[in-house]
C-alpha cells in the first residue's frame, strides 16, 4: 500500500496534466488538433509502458479567449495482467477542461476554471506477490520521490473539479482486500500558493464496500463528505470537516501536521445523535460480536479529541464524551430486558499503553418492566490484559425478574422489591472466572413483601434490610457476608415439616468460595430475635430472646475428614411442646463442636455443654422440675465399634440442684437436691445425688467400674456405693432397678435351675441332715413317706404389678448401707447397717442388722432369679427380742412352717436358716422349701381357741383368765412339704409337757403332747392329727418318759451352721 499510493498518485499527475502540456504545445507551435493527437500518443508513448487509446482531442482557443478549452473522448488505458479483472486499467467517457491564457503567461499562474472527468473507470489490482497492473509509467526517479512533481507555476488554482459517475475496484490479494465505489462523485476546489493551499473537497457514493481477510466492513453503504482544508506550513486545518456514511454523521475539525516523526493529530469531532442498531451495522465484525440472542437499540451521540503523533510505532490518544438516550437491552435466554437506558460517557484510549484506558459511565439509568436501576461504572485499563470494573448503582428491583436471570437447574424463586445500594468492584477475568472471592461486592437493600424459596427452604418477611458483601482478600469465610436485620417479623421454613416465626430478627451469614474444589468450604451464621415461635412435626416451641450461631467447615481435600462444626444457642426462656410433652427451660445455653480427630480426621471428636437456671417438663401426668442443671460432655468416636457408648467413648459431667420428679408409676413426688457425677466408659463417679421420695430420702456416693467392658461383653460391671438414709423404702427401691441386664429371652429359659436344685449337694446335704436328726425312728419313717416334690406355690396373696425383681447380669456391687430408718414389707426397721453385694445373677445380704418393732434382726441371705417365676431365696435369720405376732406379720407363710405360732403372744427369740424358690409374686414353692429353725421365749401368753380348750381339758390343766408359758425352747426343720418339730418343753405353770411331731405343708398333721409335771396323780398324753377342719384330739399313754430331756437340740443347731454355711458356699460359688 506505502508503494501503491505515489505511482496512482503519478498517474492522475500524468492525466491531469497532459491536456496542460497540450496546451503549451498548442501556444508555442500552433498545432493543428490532428498534429496535437500524434504528439499526445508520442508522449505517452515515451511515459507509458502500456498502451493508450484516444478517441478524439479537441481544442479550442477562440469561442472563449483568453480561457482554452480541451476536451478528450474515449481514453483508454489498456494492460492486461494475469488475474486482473479487466484489460482496461482506466477509462474514462470524456475530460474536459478550460485553462486561463493570460494569467498563464503573464502570471505564471496556472487557473484552471473547469476540470470535468465523466464516467471514470478505475480497475486496480494487486496479485499475491504484490506485483499490481497499474506500474505503467516509465519512471527515471525513484517513483516514491514526489518532488519530480513540483510545477512551473508561481500559484495554481482550481476553480471547479467535478469527477461524476465513476467506479472503481480495488483488489489486493497479497493482503486480502477488496473495494468497490460506484456512482462516486467528487467536487474539489483549489487555491494553491508557495507553501500554501485551501480548499474544499466533497465526495459521495450511494454504494461503497469493503472486504479485509474475508470479512465485510460495509456492503453498500452510502458515504459523504465534505473536507474545508486549509494547508500551511506543512500542517492541514480542518474546519467543521463532515463524514456520513450512512446516517452516522461525524464532524472534525483541528489540524494534522507533518512531523519528522510521523503525523501529529490534534483533532476535535462530535456526531449527530444516531440510533445504535443501524450504527452496529457500520461496524467491522471484529467490533460488531454480539451474540444472536443479544439486542442493543437506543439514540447515542458523542464529542472528543484525538490528540498526538502517529507513525508504525506510535497511535494518537483519543478521549471521547457522549450520552445514550432512550436505550434498549434484551436477552434472549433467560428473557431480560432494559428498557430507556440513558448514561453520560466518558471514554479514553492510549493504544500506546502509556496511560491506562478507560470508559466512565455518569448517571447511567435504566429499568426493566418492574425494576430499576441507576449510578455510575468505571471500567479501568480497558485495553489491558485484565480491565477492572467499578460498578456504584441505586437499585430498585423488583425480585420476581431478577430470578429470571438465574439457571432453571437452581429450583430457587424470589418474590418482592428491594430497593437500596450495589456497589461492586472486580477484574474481568474474576468475572468470567466466576473468582467470587477475589472480587469486592457490596449491597445494602430494604427488602419489601418478600418471599424466597431454594428447594425445600422458604424465607419470608414483610420488610427488612440485607447487607450482602462479597470481600476481599478476607480470612476463610470471606466470599459471601449477608446480614439481614430490622424485621418485625421473620418466616422459615424446610418443606411441610418446618416452620420458624422470628420477631424483630437479626440474621448473619458468612460463606467462603464454594466454587473451589480444592480446599474446603466453610460458612458461619448468627440470629438475634425478640421472639422465635417454631414448630417441627408435631413439636412447637416458643422461645424469648433466642440467640444462635453456628459455623462449619468442610474438607474437599480429604472426603473422609470429618466437618468442623460450632454450634451455640441460648435463650431467655423457651416453651415447648409435643403431644403430651410440654417443657419450660429458663436461660438454656447450649454449646456443640465437633471436629475430626487429630490422628484420624474420619473419627469424630464431640463437645457439649448445656446449662439452665431452670427446668419444668410435664410427659403427660408426670412432671419433671428443676433449678439448676448442668451438662459437659465430651466424645471421641471410634468407627471400629458397633455398640453405641463403645462406639463414642462419652466423657459426662452433670450436676442437678432443686428438682421434682412427679411420675404417674410411683405415688410420691421425687424430690432432687443435688445430683452431680461424672461418667466415661472407665467410670461412673457418682459425686453426690440425694434425693427425697415421698417420705424417703437417700444419698448415693461411689464409682461404678468397667463400664466399657461390660458393654463389649468382656468384663462384669463393678460399682463400689456408699448409701446413707435417713428413711428409705426398700420395696420401691427394688422395683426401680429390678430387670437390669434381662433380655426377653431368658425369661422363656429352660428348668437347668430347677433341676440343678433338685440333683445339687445342697439337696443332699439338708437332707442328710434331716434324717440324722429327730428323737426316733417314727419320725424318719413318716418323713421319707412325704410328698412327691412337684412345685405347688401357696394362692398369691398379693401381686407385684410390675413383676418380681431380677437380678441384674454381670454385676459385680458393693453397696455399703446405712440406713436410719427404712421400710421393710410391713415393718420399720432403725439403724439398719451392712453390706449389699451383687455380682452376676446373684444378691447377696451380708450381716445386715436393723431393729424393728417386732425384733432386732441380723440377717445374711442369698437372691437369684434364673427366671421371673423361678426365684431363689436363701438366708440366715436371727431375731431377737421378737414379738412373735409381729413376726408372723413381716413372714406369713411361717405360720404354715409352724401353725402353732398363731397361738402365742408375747416376746421370744427366732433363729431361721432356709432356702426355697419363690414363684414371681414371691409366694413359696413349698416342695422346694428345706431349712432349720428355732423359737425360744418366755413369759408367753397362749391365746384363747377351740383346739387348745380341747386339749387343756384333756390334760386337766387349770382354767385361768389368762394363760400364760413360762417359757418355750422349739426346734424344727423343713424339707420339702414336711416339717418335723423335734421334741421340745413348754412350762406353764404348775404343767410341764413335751411336744413333738410332724405336720405337713398342706396343712395335716401329726401331734403328741406328753405331760410331764402337773399337780394330777398320773401322767397323761394326747395325740393331735387330722387337719385344721378336722381336728381329732385324743387322749394317750405319755410318749416321752417323766425324765425325758430333749436331745435334738445340737442337731438342730449343727443343721442351722450346716445351712449357713452351704449359703455361703454357694454365695462364694456364684462370685466366682
Amino acid at each position: 500500500m506505502k508503494k501503491t499510493r505515489p505511482i496512482i498518485i503519478r498517474i492522475l499527475a500524468c492525466v491531469i496534466g497532459l491536456p496542460v502540456l497540450v496546451f503549451i504545445a498548442v501556444l508555442v507551435l500552433l498545432l493543428h488538433p490532428k498534429s496535437l493527437h500524434s504528439i499526445v500518443q508520442t508522449q505517452a508513448e515515451k511515459h507509458l509502458n502500456c498502451p493508450l487509446e484516444i478517441g478524439s482531442i479537441d481544442l479550442d482557443l477562440f469561442d472563449n479567449f483568453p480561457k482554452m478549452e480541451l476536451s478528450i473522448k474515449e481514453l483508454n488505458l489498456l494492460n492486461p495482467f494475469p488475474g486482473a479483472p479487466n484489460d482496461t486499467l482506466l477509462g474514462l467517457k470524456q475530460i474536459k477542461a478550460s485553462v486561463h491564457l493570460g494569467k498563464l503567461l503573464s502570471q505564471r499562474a496556472l487557473v484552471i476554471d473547469t476540470f470535468l472527468v465523466d464516467r471514470l473507470n478505475l480497475y486496480a489490482y494487486i496479485d499475491s506477490n504484490g506485483q499490481s497492473n497499474f506500474a505503467v509509467l516509465n519512471l527515471e526517479s525513484d517513483p516514491e520521490d514526489t518532488t519530480a512533481l513540483n510545477l512551473p507555476f508561481e500559484s495554481v488554482q482550481l476553480v471547479f473539479f467535478k469527477l461524476q459517475d465513476a467506479e472503481i475496484f480495488y483488489l489486493d490479494e497479497a493482503d486480502s482486500i477488496l473495494a468497490l465505489a460506484n456512482r462516486l462523485n467528487l467536487n474539489l476546489s483549489l487555491n494553491h500558493r508557495g507553501q500554501t493551499a485551501e480548499g474544499l473537497l466533497r465526495l459521495s457514493t450511494p454504494d461503497l464496500s469493503l472486504e479485509m481477510d474475508g470479512a465485510s466492513y460495509l456492503d453498500g453503504d452510502s458515504l459523504k463528505m465534505e473536507l474545508p482544508f486549509y494547508f500551511e506550513d506543512n500542517k492541514l486545518n480542518l474546519t467543521k470537516a463532515l463524514l456520513a456514511l450512512n446516517h452516522f454523521r461525524l464532524q472534525s475539525s483541528g489540524s494534522i501536521a507533518l512531523h519528522d516523526q510521523g503525523l501529529l493529530f490534534d483533532l476535535g469531532f462530535e456526531t449527530a445523535q444516531a440510533a445504535i442498531q443501524p450504527s452496529l451495522q457500520l461496524l467491522p465484525p471484529v467490533a460488531d460480536a454480539l451474540p444472536e440472542a443479544v439486542f442493543v437499540d437506543g439514540l447515542f451521540g458523542f464529542q472528543g479529541k484525538i490528540n498526538g503523533l502517529y507513525n508504525d510505532s506510535l497511535m494518537p490518544e483519543i478521549l471521547l464524551f457522549g450520552a445514550l438516550k432512550n436505550g434498549f437491552f434484551s436477552y434472549d435466554d433467560p428473557t431480560v430486558e432494559l428498557k430507556d437506558l440513558s448514561s453520560e460517557v466518558e471514554l479514553f484510549v492510549d493504544m500506546n499503553h502509556k496511560k491506562a484506558s478507560y470508559v466512565v459511565l455518569r448517571e447511567a439509568k435504566a429499568h426493566t418492566g418492574k425494576s430499576s436501576l441507576e449510578g455510575g461504572i468505571i471500567i479501568n485499563d480497558l485495553l489491558g490484559d485484565d480491565m477492572h470494573i467499578d460498578l456504584d448503582m441505586a437499585l430498585d428491583l423488583d425480585l420476581q425478574e431478577t430470578a429470571d436471570f438465574l439457571p432453571e437447574d437452581m429450583d430457587i424463586s424470589l418474590i418482592g422489591r428491594a430497593k437500596g445500594l450495589g456497589k461492586a468492584r472486580f477484574f474481568l477475568s474474576e468475572l468470567m472466572e466466576l473468582n467470587l472471592q477475589q472480587m469486592h461486592v457490596q449491597t445494602d437493600l430494604l427488602l419489601q413483601n418478600f418471599k424466597g424459596r431454594y428447594r425445600d427452604y422458604r424465607l419470608e418477611t414483610s420488610r427488612g434490610r440485607l447487607n450482602l458483601t462479597i470481600p476481599k482478600d478476607n480470612s476463610l469465610t470471606s466470599l459471601l457476608n449477608a446480614h439481614l436485620y430490622q424485621c418485625p417479623l421473620l418466616s422459615a421454613g424446610m418443606d411441610s415439616s418446618l416452620k420458624a416465626e422470628l420477631q424483630q430478627a437479626k440474621v448473619y451469614f458468612e460463606l467462603s468460595d464454594v466454587m473451589s474444589t480444592t480446599d474446603s468450604v466453610a460458612f458461619s451464621s448468627k440470629l438475634k430475635a425478640e421472639k422465635a415461635l417454631v414448630w417441627y412435626d408435631q413439636i412447637a416451641a416458643d422461645i424469648v430472646n433466642p440467640k444462635a450461631e453456628i459455623a462449619m467447615q468442610m474438607d474437599f481435600v480429604d472426603s473422609t475428614a470429618v466437618s468442623d462444626l460450632h454450634f451455640d444457642v441460648e435463650a431467655e426462656q423457651l416453651y415447648g411442646q409435643m403431644d403430651s410433652v410440654r417443657v419450660n427451660i429458663k436461660n438454656p445455653v447450649a454449646r456443640l463442636q465437633m471436629k475430626g480427630q487429630e490422628e484420624e480426621k474420619s473419627r469424630a471428636f464431640f463437645k457439649a455443654d448445656y446449662s439452665s437456671s431452670a427446668l419444668n417438663l410435664h410427659y403427660g401426668q408426670e412432671v419433671v422440675k428443676t433449678e439448676s442443671l448442668g451438662i459437659r460432655a465430651e466424645a471421641y468416636e471410634d468407627n471400629t465399634k458397633e455398640q453405641l457408648l463403645l462406639r463414642w467413648n462419652p466423657k459426662l459431667e452433670v450436676y442437678l440442684q432443686e428438682g421434682d420428679i412427679e411420675l404417674t408409676a410411683i405415688s410420691e413426688k421425687i424430690f432432687i437436691p443435688d445430683i452431680r457425677f461424672n461418667y466415661s466408659n472407665e467410670v461412673f463417679s457418682i459425686i453426690d445425688s440425694r434425693i427425697q421420695l415421698g417420705n424417703s430420702d437417700f444419698q448415693l456416693m461411689g464409682n461404678v467400674l468397667h463400664i466399657g467392658d461390660y458393654l463389649n461383653n468382656t468384663g462384669s460391671l463393678k460399682a463400689e456405693l456408699n448409701f446413707v438414709s435417713n428413711l428409705t423404702d426398700v420395696n420401691q427401691l427394688m422395683k426401680l432397678t429390678s430387670g437390669l441386664g434381662e433380655t426377653e429371652n431368658e425369661e422363656n429359659a429352660g428348668t437347668e435351675a430347677a433341676q440343678a436344685y433338685n440333683t445339687g449337694s445342697s439337696g443332699k446335704e439338708v437332707a442328710q441332715a434331716h434324717n440324722t436328726g429327730g428323737s426316733g425312728q417314727e419320725e424318719a419313717q413318716a418323713h421319707n413317706t412325704g410328698s412327691s416334690g412337684q412345685e405347688e406355690a401357696t394362692p398369691a396373696d398379693s401381686t407385684v404389678a410390675s413383676g418380681p425383681f431380677l437380678v441384674p447380669k454381670n454385676i459385680d456391687l458393693n453397696v455399703n448401707t446405712s440406713v436410719m430408718n427404712a421400710y421393710v414389707g410391713n415393718q420399720i426397721a432403725t439403724n439398719l447397717t451392712g453390706r449389699l453385694y451383687v455380682k452376676d445373677d446373684a444378691l447377696v445380704l451380708e450381716e445386715i442388722g436393723f431393729v424393728s418393732a417386732a425384733a432386732r434382726l441380723k440377717l445374711t441371705a442369698l437372691y437369684r432369679s434364673p427366671r421371673p417365676n423361678h426365684l431363689y431365696l436363701g438366708l440366715d435369720y436371727h431375731m431377737v427380742d421378737i414379738q412373735i405376732d409381729e413376726l408372723l406379720s413381716m413372714f406369713p407363710d411361717l405360720d404354715t412352717i409352724m401353725p402353732m405360732l398363731s397361738s402365742f403372744k408375747g416376746q421370744g427369740e427366732f433363729h431361721l436358716a432356709a432356702e426355697t424358690y419363690l414363684d414371681k409374686n414371691y409366694n413359696l414353692k413349698k416342695s422346694t422349701l428345706r431349712g432349720a429353725s428355732s423359737i425360744r421365749g418366755d413369759n408367753l401368753v397362749l391365746m384363747d381357741s377351740e383346739t387348745f380348750g380341747k386339749i387343756s381339758k384333756i390334760l386337766m390343766f387349770n382354767k385361768k383368765t389368762e394363760n400364760k408359758i413360762d417359757s418355750l425352747s422349739a426346734e424344727f426343720t423343713v424339707f420339702k412339704n414336711e416339717v418335723d418339730v423335734y421334741p421340745f418343753t413348754i412350762v406353764m405353770d404348775k404343767y410341764k409337757a413335751v411336744v413333738g411331731g410332724r405336720h405337713n405343708l398342706d396343712m395335716s398333721f401329726d401331734y403328741h403332747i406328753s405331760l410331764l409335771e402337773s399337780p394330777l396323780p398320773m401322767r397323761l398324753g394326747v395325740n393331735i392329727s387330722g387337719t385344721m377342719d378336722d381336728l381329732k384330739i385324743r387322749p394317750a399313754a405319755c410318749k416321752y418318759p417323766e425324765n425325758y430331756r430333749p436331745v435334738s437340740r445340737r442337731i438342730v443347731d449343727a443343721q442351722k451352721l450346716e445351712l449357713r454355711k452351704l449359703i455361703r458356699e454357694t454365695l462364694i460359688k456364684q462370685m466366682e
